[in-house]
């Protein structure tokens, strides 16, 4: 049996696990590192879950929404068209990690340009910037540092609108819900570091997970 217990906070959350006050604490494992690391948790250690049908799968996407076929359609294939060398340079950076796990097939952004078809690319040269979520405190992947929006989505993102000849534009000072209440008003373009839940599939497409 399993009884869930909540917790303000990533660190709150890791906290009980290290003074058993809990058995365990779920979260993405590129955050749950971030906080050991980073607070000397050492008692601690991550696993992999994502294929346990008990819990929700952990690995972080971009969404877009689902009326907006076109954007869609346009970071998916930047999405899949990424270059592994650059993914793995963004994963060294922020998640301590150089493997290949979650990587897709990608190759030189010269050697492979993207083959947008002709509505895409009006719809790029009408929409050239993307308006994105940067949250407060969510590392390694979305949080602030002096009042800048840094970390591994930050970087992934500004990677997918440079290949595709486009501006990023991070609205900050949101709580979740509210960036959530936004991207359903199309006042967002995408979220980064969203997990594909059932009900949020009901109003967003995801990509592939990024991390």
């Amino acid at each position: 049996e399993i009884q869930r217990v909540e917790v303000d906070s990533v660190l709150d959350g890791l906290t009980a696990v290290s003074n058993g006050s809990v058995d365990a604490f779920i979260e993405n494992y590129g955050v749950n590192n971030h906080f050991i690391t980073q607070y000397y948790l050492s008692n601690l250690t991550t696993i992999v879950i994502s294929n346990d049908p008990h819990f929700p799968i952990t690995n972080t996407r971009i969404a877009t929404n689902k009326n907006n076929v076109l954007l869609t359609s346009i970071i998916d294939k930047a999405v899949t068209m990424m270059p592994e060398a650059e993914v793995m340079v963004l994963k060294r950076k922020w998640l301590n990690s150089g493997d290949n796990q979650n990587l897709r097939p990608g190759g030189d952004r010269n050697k492979y340009p993207l083959a947008l078809t002709t509505q895409e690319q009006k719809y790029r040269q009408q929409h050239p910037i993307l308006r994105i979520q940067n949250e407060m405190d969510y590392p390694p992947f979305n949080f602030m540092q002096d009042g800048k929006p840094v970390g591994y989505s930050i970087d992934y993102i500004h990677l997918i609108a440079n290949q595709l000849g486009m501006k990023v534009q991070f609205i900050q000072h949101k709580s979740w819900d509210e960036y959530l209440t936004m991207f359903k008003n199309q006042q967002l373009d995408a979220m980064v570091n969203i997990i594909a839940t059932e009900n949020r599939k009901t109003f967003a497409r995801f990509t592939t997970p990024y991390a």
